[in-house]
């Protein structure tokens, strides 16, 4: 619900009011015991959650570009307890305006919903986190 709920927001007014619902997401129920998971064990949940993530995501939205999709998956994270990022960047090198920003979803410092190897195109603009649940997720 959370998720659907911070999509129709993005989409309707932007990322300035939707950051500020995973900013101030409080975790669900039953969050405490994936907070405290080992890294590790909270990446590999986080990888078997992505489909339930995408599942609203193409509801919600059905052309979502890498904004949308990972505001949703980190939102549906952070509601599970995993502390979850949104990293927000800028190509170091562009050729076309049109991809110049990207964004993408890392947890315990690892890129969960794009290629490992992206943060060496860009430079990290922005990150942004529940800080309910800040610093659990830090690198």
């Amino acid at each position: 619900m959370q998720t659907a709920r911070g999509l129709r927001l993005l989409h309707q007014d932007g990322w300035g009011p939707a950051h500020r619902v995973l900013r101030d997401l409080r975790p669900g129920p039953g969050a405490d015991a994936h907070g405290s998971l080992p890294p590790p064990v909270a990446v590999r949940l986080a990888h078997r959650e992505l489909p339930g993530s995408h599942i609203v995501l193409r509801l919600c939205e059905p052309n979502a570009l890498c904004l949308p999709r990972s505001f949703a998956f980190a939102l549906w994270l952070s509601a599970l307890g995993l502390p979850a990022e949104v990293v927000v960047a800028r190509q170091r090198t562009s050729v076309s305006a049109r991809f110049a920003f990207h964004a993408w979803t890392e947890l315990h410092g690892e890129v969960l919903n794009d290629i490992p190897g992206v943060r060496t195109g860009y430079g990290v603009l922005q990150r942004v986190s529940s800080r309910h649940l800040a610093g659990a997720g830090a690198r």
